[in-house]
C-alpha cells in the first residue's frame, strides 16, 4: 500500500561476481528518473544496494488550474542473503523512500477548490527479515518472515493560517509463515498464516486521532498438472479482522498451453478488504464504513508465433464489488459529510468493472523489443435506487494505452 506516489526500485539478485547496473530516463513535463544498483556474492553471503531519483513537473491537480503540481521521490534499497547450509538461508531487506507531492487546496477568502502552493511530504521505511528452511530433500519449503513499515506524512500550506495542515504516522507489523509442499509429480500445495497489526495517528489543525487494527489470515492453495500443458489451481483464504469479523474467500484458475503456441486461460476469484484506519479515523474518515467484498472472473487467449518473435494476447475481465469504498466530495455539511468539509469515504453498495485487455510484443531482432498494451474499462455504479446509479466510477480511466520500445545493445538491457 502506498500514499502519495512510489518509485519502483528493484533489487537485482546478486551473482558470484560484482555487478553494477545503472539507468536514466527522461520524458514529457520535465520528467526524469535515474537509478543505480550494485550487487555481488562472496561465499555464502550475497548483498545488493541501490538508489534512485524520480521527478516530474506534472499537471495541475485542480482541473481548471494553470499551476503545475509536481512530484519528486528519492528511494534506496539494500538486501543481504546468507546461506547457512544447503537447506537453511536468511534473508534481510530494507527500503527507504522520501517523496514530495505538490497539491491544490481551498484558498481564502472563498475557500473554493483552486490552485495553491500546498504540498505533502511522505517518508517511509520498510524492513524485512526472513528464515527459509527446506526439509525432506527440498520437498517441503518453509519461510518465516517479519516485516515492519513506518510511514510519516505531512501536508504544508505556506500561505495558510496554519502552516502544517496535516500530520500523520502509520506503523504496520506483519508476521507470516508460508509453506510449499510437493505432494506428487505435478502436484504441490501452498499454505500459510499471517498476523498483521496496524497503528495510525493523525493530526489536522491540532486535533489528534489514533487507531489500531489487527488482521489474522490463513490460506491454502493446491496446484495440479494432470497432463502436459494443463495447469489448474484452487485456493481458499480466511481473514479475521478484530472489528469487521471473519470472511472466507475462494479462487480457482486454469491454463492450457497447446502445441500450436496458443495458451487458453481463465480464473475466478473472491475478495475481502476491510477499511483502512485512514479511511475510518482520519479527518476524512467514516467510522460507519463496511468492508469491501468482490467476485470476479477473466478469460483470455495468448498466441506466440515466428519462434517467439511475435506474442499477442486478449483477456476479458469482469468484477462485481459490494460496498466498494470510494472518496466523495462534501458540498453540504449533512449526513456523513458533517464535520467533513474536504470530503469523506463512503460505500458504493454495488459496482461493476469489466473490460478488455489487449497486448502485443514484437522482437524483430534479439536486441530490440516493442511492447504495446491497450485496456478498455467500463466501471459503473450499479447501486439501484441511488442518484449515481448508472454513472461511471470516479478515477477509473476508460481507455489506457502503453507503448514501450526497448533496445539492448550486445544483448544486454
Amino acid at each position: 500500500q502506498a500514499i502519495g506516489g512510489v518509485v519502483n526500485v528493484i533489487t537485482r539478485q546478486p551473482t558470484e561476481r560484482l555487478a553494477i547496473n545503472a539507468r536514466a530516463e527522461g520524458g514529457w513535463r520535465d520528467t526524469g528518473q535515474a537509478f543505480a544498483n550494485v550487487s555481488g556474492k562472496v561465499g555464502p553471503v550475497s548483498a545488493s544496494a541501490g538508489g534512485g531519483y524520480y521527478t516530474t513537473d506534472g499537471v495541475s491537480s485542480y482541473f481548471a488550474g494553470s499551476e503545475r503540481d509536481g512530484f519528486r521521490n528519492y528511494g534506496a534499497n539494500a538486501s543481504v542473503g546468507i546461506e547457512v547450509t544447503d537447506a537453511i538461508s536468511v534473508d534481510l531487506r530494507g527500503f527507504y523512500s522520501d517523496g514530495r507531492t505538490e497539491i491544490d487546496g481551498f484558498p481564502a477568502p472563498t475557500f473554493a477548490f483552486g490552485d495553491t502552493r500546498e504540498y505533502g511530504k511522505t517518508e517511509q521505511w520498510v524492513g524485512y527479515g526472513g528464515l527459509n528452511v527446506a526439509l525432506f530433500d527440498n520437498r517441503l519449503r518453509n519461510r518465516v518472515g517479519y516485516s515492519y513499515t513506518d510511514t510519516d506524512r505531512r501536508n504544508i500550506d505556506p500561505d495558510g493560517f496554519t502552516r502544517e495542515t496535516f500530520n500523520g504516522s502509520g506503523r504496520n507489523e506483519r508476521i507470516e509463515y508460508q509453506g510449499s509442499l510437493d505432494l506428487a509429480r505435478g502436484t504441490f500445495a501452498t499454505f500459510g498464516a499471517e498476523r498483521e497489526v496496524s497503528k495510525l495517528r493523525t493530526s489536522s489543525f491540532g486535533t489528534d486521532t489514533t487507531g489500531r487494527a489487527r488482521l489474522f489470515s490463513v490460506y491454502g492453495q493446491l496446484a495440479v498438472t494432470p497432463l502436459a500443458g494443463l495447469t489448474a489451481t484452487a485456493g481458499v483464504r480466511h481473514d479475521d479482522h478484530n472489528v469487521f469479523g471473519g470472511a472466507t474467500t475462494f479462487s480457482a484458475s486454469g491454463a492450457y498451453a497447446l502445441t500450436t503456441g496458443t495458451t487458453l486461460r481463465g480464473s475466478y476469484s473472491e475478495g475481502f478488504k476491510a477499511p483502512t484506519l485512514f479511511q475510518l479515523q482520519s479527518e476524512f474518515g467514516n467510522v460507519a464504513l463496511d468492508p469491501e467484498r468482490s467476485r470476479g472472473w477473466d478469460a483470455g487467449v495468448a498466441q506466440s508465433a515466428l519462434g517467439g518473435a511475435l506474442e499477442a494476447s486478449a483477456t476479458w475481465f469482469h468484477r462485481t464489488s459490494f460496498d466498494l469504498i470510494a472518496f466523495i466530495s462534501c458540498p453540504a455539511q449533512t449526513g456523513i459529510c458533517t464535520n467533513r468539509p474536504f470530503g469523506t469515504y463512503d460505500n458504493v453498495a454495488r459496482a461493476r468493472s469489466q473490460g478488455l485487455e489487449l497486448a502485443l510484443t514484437l522482437r524483430p531482432v534479439e536486441a530490440f523489443t516493442l511492447a504495446a498494451a491497450y485496456t478498455y474499462l467500463d466501471a459503473e455504479n450499479r447501486a439501484r435506487g441511488t442518484a449515481n446509479f448508472g454513472r461511471d466510477l470516479a478515477r477509473r480511466p476508460g481507455h489506457s494505452v502503453t507503448v514501450e520500445p526497448s533496445a539492448r545493445p550486445n544483448g544486454r538491457r
